[in-house]
């Protein structure tokens, strides 16, 4: 249980090289992003609640395996939860919401499985996901929302890898989602 009120002139918390575990944990106003993680081995988010004035709500980087559980990111200037490289990511429940960019963006991530998560009202799409640096192996997004978007309801993308290969995403799950009422298209 931690709570990181206004005024704080960067990040709320900034964690590096570990394994990192957030339980009950809200951060709201902060100047940088709301909590960020780089360059980890396995992350566990439970209950987290945050909003960034000028920047993302969670920033998490090159890392092996990522578990959020029942977290929020809304009113952040930038995307509500983004995360790139990382080698596995589970986001079970949760509000993204709000945000100036996209609710969520999951790029260059291998294994990717998002349940139960409502994205609305996002200033980009309420859902990315873009092979970058790395080839996707599985997106999945089970019984989720994306309503009122400012782009996509869920957007997949495959990208450019260093050697000017297109990465590629090779499997695509998408069951039970309602994606409804977004500026382009639903999925």
């Amino acid at each position: 249980g931690l709570f990181i009120g206004d005024d704080v002139g960067g990040r709320g918390i900034d964690a590096k090289d570990g394994s990192f575990a957030f339980i009950n944990v809200s951060v709201f106003g902060t100047d940088g992003d709301s909590i960020r993680v780089r360059d980890f081995n396995e992350l566990t988010m439970m209950n987290v609640d945050v909003s960034s004035l000028n920047a993302d709500g969670l920033d998490i980087e090159d890392g092996s395996s990522v578990s959020i559980q029942s977290s929020s990111a809304s009113d952040c200037d930038d995307e509500g939860l983004e995360v790139d490289r990382v080698d596995s990511i589970v986001v079970v429940g949760g509000e993204y919401s709000g945000n100036d960019g996209e609710g969520i963006k999951i790029d260059s991530c291998t294994n990717i499985r998002i349940v139960n998560v409502y994205c609305s009202n996002n200033g980009d799409n309420g859902y990315q996901t873009e092979a970058e640096d790395r080839d996707a192996e599985s997106v999945e997004i089970i019984g989720s929302v994306f309503v009122g978007n400012g782009e996509h309801g869920i957007h997949l993308e495959d990208g450019i890898l260093a050697d000017e290969e297109d990465g590629q995403i090779h499997f695509v799950s998408l069951r039970g989602n309602t994606s409804d009422d977004n500026e382009e298209f639903g999925y």
